[in-house]
């Protein structure tokens, strides 16, 4: 990862642990908006760790053939992954990422539908019909 990338985690990752004031729909749609940006940048740099991650594993493969032809399945496994385990961690970090992004996601729009009920029940004009 480059320190652009390095830095662009740490943004998503400092958003993340925002709260956002649940009865203001302005405030909550503009949230919505950067995390959907964020996502879109959570994934694209999963893609690029998961391949980093198949790129070390490969290197490692490589470097270590002789010894790891004598090591049971398993082993040569552990090995690898142990290798690896900056890899596997940037691509654990990405993904949580990605999946927080999307749960926010959810969150917000259930509360802004609550919202918009409320105020429509609050004027009168009953409960909004999604169509």
């Amino acid at each position: 990862m480059t320190q652009e990338e390095l830095k662009v985690i740490e943004e998503m990752e400092a958003f993340l642990k925002q709260v956002a004031p649940p009865d203001d729909p302005y405030v909550l749609t503009d949230r919505l908006s950067y995390l959907n940006a964020y996502m879109a940048w959570a994934g694209t740099l999963l893609g690029k760790a998961q391949e980093e991650l198949r790129n070390a594993k490969k290197a490692v493969q490589v470097e270590h053939f002789a010894s790891l032809c004598k090591m049971p399945a398993t082993v040569q496994k552990d090995f690898v992954e142990n290798m690896c385990a900056k890899e596997i961690a940037m691509v654990t970090v990405l993904d949580r990422l990605n999946a927080a992004c999307t749960h926010q996601s959810d969150n917000i729009r259930t509360q802004v539908s609550f919202i918009k009920q409320q105020m429509a029940l609050e004027c009168g004009s009953g409960p909004v019909q999604n169509n």
